[in-house]
């Protein structure tokens, strides 16, 4: 839900009912009301008053004790756990302070799923074993994936030290030798500065793929267009530890402070959760060039990845002269459509299991806990399963 309310008034709100708690009390209407108008330097009718508490009671950010449910008496407020748990991440409320903090959360708790790593030689993967305490003596193969025509193409290595290994095989190599693999690695959580340093690449577009030729910009939302300073990272990563959402993990390297997820489902259902964002990301795109208009819901998710500004030129300058473009050009304008509407159908089905085994797997850890249930859900956007109780 968008709310249209302004967020001064929900901090106030807030901080007058968490300092009467602070106190062992709970605070009554007409406090509120005094205390928020105080705080504002200016009156705050009783209607808008009202929007604010009642939404704020609908979201569960505020308890309402009404001792008799009469007209005239005095009526308690108190912040829930909820609120006091969002207020201790600091993602209370709905300034941009606020939303740019929740994009940082999101970012750091997707971090392993989005991060990519580029392909290694042996000589490179027996140099960065060594930085990490390890050698390539140590490789332990415990799978090999072959495909039908018979020749090894994948690799997969015990972890050292909870780092991922998969050997490659080169699509031209018909032998298999050692000298025509490639490696990849999985390292486990985040430190500040590994996340840092790959947004940064991100936003110049020199971030690792080994596995596609799109760039990774385009599917990622914020990182085109928020900036994060070390201090907000390294504030965000020791709100989630306080909280219990990541925890402290061995380091790699010397001297680093290294964090993951607590949860393991939890850590399952984001990498799931991100696979129906990238699904969604594609039925958009597919969208935005073949069909004749987008929609509003269109605009206002592309929004998301790329900020206002560039969604608007994005939708209706590039999009358009794509469409109008191969309309003109090419003959096959309505072939090529009808195989993007089969494409689509892939896609959405796809989608569809995704989401099913989402919420019969994982729908325990969607519903105990509210506060990791919205930041799942935002980071996928536009996902009515997970907000169903």
């Amino acid at each position: 839900m968008k709310v249209k309310y302004e967020g001064n008034i929900f901090e106030a709100i807030k901080t007058v009912v968490l300092e009467a708690d602070k106190n062992g009390k709970k605070a009554h209407y007409r406090e509120i009301h005094r205390g928020i108008t105080k705080l504002l330097g200016s009156p705050i009718s009783y209607r808008k008053f009202e929007e604010h508490l009642n939404y704020m009671v609908n979201e569960n950010l505020l308890s309402k004790d009404d001792p008799t449910g009469k007209r005239g008496h005095i009526v308690y407020f108190s912040l829930t756990e909820k609120a006091k748990r969002i207020n201790r991440l600091k993602i209370f409320g709905i300034d941009e302070r606020v939303q740019k903090r929740r994009s940082l959360y999101h970012l750091l708790l997707l971090f392993e799923a989005i991060k990519r790593r580029p392909l290694l030689s042996k000589r490179q993967l027996n140099v960065f074993l060594k930085q990490i305490g390890s050698s390539f003596r140590n490789l332990d193969k415990t799978q090999e994936i072959i495909l039908p025509d018979g020749i090894r193409q994948v690799f997969a290595f015990k972890p050292i030290r909870d780092v991922e290994i998969m050997g490659i095989v080169q699509n031209d190599s018909k032998k298999g030798n050692d000298s025509t693999i490639n490696y990849y690695t999985v390292l486990p959580g985040f430190t500040a500065d590994e996340f840092i340093q790959y947004l940064d690449k991100l936003k110049r577009g020199k971030d690792p793929r080994p596995f596609s030729s799109y760039p990774a910009i385009i599917e990622i939302p914020y990182v085109p267009y928020i900036r994060y300073t070390k201090d907000e990272v390294e504030d965000a990563i020791a709100s989630l530890a306080e909280d219990g959402l990541v925890k402290p993990i061995l380091e790699l390297f010397p001297g680093e402070k290294r964090f993951d997820i607590s949860d393991r489902s939890l850590k399952k259902l984001i990498h799931l959760v991100w696979l129906v964002k990238i699904i969604d990301f594609y039925l958009l795109n597919e969208r935005l060039i073949y069909k004749d208009k987008p929609t509003e819901n269109d605009e206002n998710y592309l929004a998301l990845f790329t900020g206002e500004v560039v969604a608007d030129k994005l939708v209706h300058a590039i999009a358009y002269n794509i469409r109008h473009s191969n309309k003109k050009q090419n003959s096959h304008w309505n072939e090529e459509q009808e195989n993007m509407k089969d494409l689509a159908q892939v896609l959405e089905n796809e989608r569809k299991s995704l989401v099913q085994l989402i919420t019969k797997e994982y729908v325990t850890v969607i519903n105990n806990d509210e506060v990791i249930r919205d930041l799942v859900q935002s980071i996928c956007f536009l996902p009515p399963f997970l907000s169903q109780p």
